[in-house]
């Protein structure tokens, strides 16, 4: 069984103000893909000039081991 509410309690003490933080860096944005044929490979440009790499060699395999095996 559940009792009724209490009453609300007092207020607390207002917290410390403090200055705002400068502004952070824009998130990078997608730029566009580079595509290696030689190694199987998808890499994604970013506006920051980083890259992120996908490898695509080990999906060609599996779906060639699979394509095999069904015929």
């Amino acid at each position: 069984m559940v009792g009724a509410p209490g009453d609300k309690g007092s207020r607390g003490e207002r917290g410390l103000k403090v200055s705002k933080g400068a502004p952070g860096r824009d998130a990078p944005k997608f730029v566009g893909w580079d595509i290696d044929r030689i190694n199987y490979r998808a890499v994604a440009k970013m506006s920051d000039g980083s890259e992120m790499t996908l490898e695509l060699r080990p999906p060609f395999e599996q779906y060639d081991a699979e394509k095999q095996r069904s015929t």
